[in-house]
């Protein structure tokens, strides 16, 4: 897949999120515990057809070490 642009489309309430070119950093508030969520736009092109996607992050914190779980639509 060629990749044209990434863009947020909706920012994260309990974090902060850093675009890095066409990659991303997210950095959840150092007292924060629980489901954050962000939306982005992928634009790019995959077997010569051009198209988009958004992309929907869930980050989940327990006790536990940081847990990521992704579903692209």
């Amino acid at each position: 897949m060629q990749i044209y642009s990434v863009r947020i489309l909706n920012k994260p309430a309990s974090g902060e999120l850093v675009m890095v070119g066409t990659s991303f950093r997210y950095f959840a508030k150092p007292d924060f515990s629980g489901t954050d969520k962000f939306s982005l736009l992928v634009v790019g092109k995959n077997l010569r057809e051009e198209g988009y996607s958004t992309v929907e992050i869930t980050v989940s914190r327990r006790d536990a070490p940081l847990t990521l779980s992704a579903a692209s639509p």
